[in-house]
């Protein structure tokens, strides 16, 4: 099992690479961008985008998740190219016609969304969406193939070309809000020319399978619904605070939520990781142990991650934000937990991938959409983006606890659960009792920070060593081996 984590932590630490930078680049633009576009044009810039988030629903249509699927049932090269094939071809046609049309409406949905006469907005939006086409479609074709290297310097790659041209476009050329989008076509497009060299063999009209594509969908189709509901929770409280409030609220939120998305530094590059990983140890006959430990590691790092990032957020704005931008430190705080709760799904529902059913998510994310529902407009008139950020975590938490009961059920896996919600709710608890104990002296509440991170870990270890002896003895062999290669060196 040692060698089995050992491969999972090392793909997992190759993907995050990427991430690292691109996170990092993307703080450091915060300043500039802080000190160019008001709260109101943040606002606007996360309307589009949770727009477009929606309109990636239909446009992708969850084959992502039926190609991964049907790329592991079989190793002949000629039936997964079917698979990939058949995938990008639909999807092409879909994005067309989508696209197509909202370039018709961009008048109108800019009007409606935006409250201004900027059609444009949408129309190159709507380009950048068409021409990301296969640039997503290489990213997960990489995965798939384990190709962790590759990977991450194809990714990593891609995203300073867009960094690099979002500075030129909005920092030296001034060309407002529109240059995010016009540097995000042309990554997109200078990535395409990569990729159609990359999968020129792959995406041959030859491959493409009505039959195959059937079955994907079919396995896809319980997944819209999921997804547009998904969308419900994460990205339609952009809509409810524009419309009790206003753009500038929606802008100050969105930097909370830009500043909690450094927690998926971790959980991102996990979960590329651990999809590719967990299905090909299936047959393995400790499968399941490992899987176990892996819950149980995850949680102890996605939660010290989680509270460390909650408890210093609002350094975080200012050191690398204007005074305007501050009030996001709540929002940033509690969705830097928000970030790792649904991550927990990846893990605990491997056993509905396993047996290729996906009914249970579906149900939990819509049951999830309702109750987010009825709390974003309950909470967010009467305590606006805090409100909206609140709501989102107790909606979210209803999906990875369903999903663990009904996987559960079709392939039993012995998670310790109980150590898990523990150390969730005391990281989660921890940094509640920071806002209550909180003084107004800056250096003695970075000392009390301080304190509850490490009784945190020390807790952890307690708990680990309690409740999980096998994990708390192979945590400390690793360590051993680390220190035994470091003397060495």
């Amino acid at each position: 099992m040692r060698s089995l984590l050992k491969q999972l932590v090392g793909e997992s630490a190759i993907y995050g690479i990427s991430g690292i930078v691109t996170k990092f680049i993307g703080i450091f633009l915060v300043p500039l961008y802080t000190n160019i576009f008001e709260p109101s044009d943040y606002g606007m810039i996360n309307i589009i985008n949770s727009f477009f988030f929606f309109v990636g629903i239909f446009v992708v249509f969850a084959l992502d998740n039926s190609a991964a699927r049907w790329f592991y049932d079989t190793e002949d090269l000629e039936d997964r190219k079917k698979t990939i094939s058949s995938w990008f071809w639909f999807q092409l046609l879909i994005t067309t016609v989508v696209c197509s049309g909202i370039i018709l409406l961009s008048g109108f949905l800019s009007k409606k969304l935006l409250h201004t006469n900027d059609p444009d907005l949408f129309i190159i939006s709507a380009i950048s969406v068409f021409t990301g086409v296969l640039p997503i479609i290489v990213q997960n074709w990489l995965r798939m193939q384990r190709k962790a290297v590759h990977t991450v310097v194809f990714s990593l790659l891609y995203s300073l070309l867009t960094i690099g041209l979002t500075i030129y476009f909005v920092l030296m050329e001034r060309s407002g809000i529109i240059g995010v989008f016009y540097a995000v076509v042309i990554s997109n497009s200078v990535a395409s020319i990569y990729c159609i060299f990359l999968l020129r063999s792959w995406i041959s009209m030859k491959y493409l399978s009505g039959k195959r594509l059937k079955e994907m969908l079919v396995f896809a189709l319980p997944l819209i619904p999921t997804s547009i509901a998904f969308w419900v929770i994460n990205s339609s409280s952009t809509f409810v605070l524009d419309y009790f409030y206003d753009l500038e609220e929606v802008g100050i939120f969105q930097l909370g939520l830009t500043i909690s998305s450094a927690v998926t530094l971790f959980t991102s590059s996990f979960q590329m990781a651990w999809g590719p990983f967990a299905y090909s140890i299936i047959k393995k006959d400790n499968a399941k142990e490992v899987y176990s430990t892996v819950l149980t590691a995850y949680t102890i790092i996605a939660n010290l991650i989680a509270l460390s990032l909650a408890l210093f957020a609002y350094e975080l704005l200012v050191v690398f934000t204007t005074p305007n931008y501050y009030d996001a430190y709540l929002v940033a705080g509690f969705l830097s937990f928000n970030s790792t709760i649904y991550s927990y799904v990846y893990i605990i529902g491997i056993g509905n991938g396993i047996v290729k059913n996906n009914k249970p998510l579906a149900i939990s994310v819509l049951l999830s959409a309702a109750v987010t529902t009825g709390l974003l407009v309950v909470l967010t008139p009467m305590y606006g983006k805090t409100g909206t950020a609140i709501s989102m975590i107790i909606g979210n938490m209803i999906i990875p606890i369903y999903v663990y009961f009904s996987a559960q059920k079709r392939y039993h896996i012995p998670y310790k659960m109980i150590l898990v919600l523990s150390l969730c709710g005391f990281s989660f608890g921890l940094y509640l009792l920071y806002l209550l104990i909180k003084t107004d002296v800056t250096y003695i509440n970075i000392i009390i920070k301080g304190i509850l991170i490490i009784g945190y870990i020390i807790s952890g270890f307690i708990a680990l060593y309690l409740w999980d002896r096998k994990s708390f003895d192979a945590i400390k062999q690793f360590y051993s081996n680390f220190k035994t290669r470091k003397n060495k060196v």
